[in-house]
């Protein structure tokens, strides 16, 4: 009778060991999942964060260049370059980043969207070229990244404009135009969610 005893004790305690260490098993793979969760939703933000910074300084290399072009002859309009052209287009103030792919010279593109349709129009939409970085340009390796940039003109009279004199796509300067409100968009879904991260920058006319 003793040693039945013994065995059904041992049997519990072999049973009470098993369900510990399941019970163990499932909080570290659960924390696992969630770390994972985590790193992946890190590296993706900071895969948007670059690309939206990427945004910005194309803006800012395309005024930069603009500057050098200049206008030498103010009577030549045809010829000269000003410090925002190419940077809006009319009243639209929304472009994607656009790399050639045979000089690699980065331009901006007008959508004449706002950024839901231009996603669900895909034209927002980043793709990998052959060497592997992000394009606009379409191809057969399509990433998760969308991204818009929306160059707004910031306004002489910092009361135009609704009031706080930077304007939005319809919407011009009633006076001098003095700068650009750099607004770079990226959006990318994660799990079933979309995530959306965006950078604002401050570009001036110095000159």
């Amino acid at each position: 009778m003793l040693s039945q005893n013994k065995q059904g004790q041992t049997l519990i305690e072999a049973i009470i060991a098993v369900a510990i260490i399941a019970i163990a098993l499932v909080g570290f793979l659960s924390r696992s999942t969630q770390s994972f969760i985590a790193i992946s939703e890190s590296i993706n933000r900071n895969t948007a964060l670059n690309l939206a910074r990427e945004g910005v300084e194309v803006v800012r290399n395309t005024r930069d260049s603009n500057w050098l072009k200049g206008c030498f002859d103010p009577d030549d309009e045809e010829n000269c370059v000003y410090w925002n052209t190419f940077l809006q287009d009319g009243l639209d103030y929304r472009f994607i980043v656009y790399i050639s792919p045979y000089d690699g010279e980065w331009t901006l593109k007008s959508t004449g969207m706002d950024f839901d349709d231009c996603q669900e129009d895909e034209m927002c939409r980043l793709y990998f070229d052959d060497k592997g970085f992000y394009s606009s340009v379409e191809s057969d390796e399509p990433t998760n990244y969308y991204r818009m940039v929306e160059n707004r003109p910031i306004c002489e009279s910092t009361t135009a404009c609704g009031g706080d004199g930077i304007c939005v796509s319809g919407q011009a300067c009633p006076n001098k135009q003095i700068g650009i409100q750099v607004f770079s968009m990226v959006r990318w879904k994660q799990g079933p969610a979309w995530r959306n991260i965006s950078l604002v920058d401050y570009l001036y006319n110095w000159r």
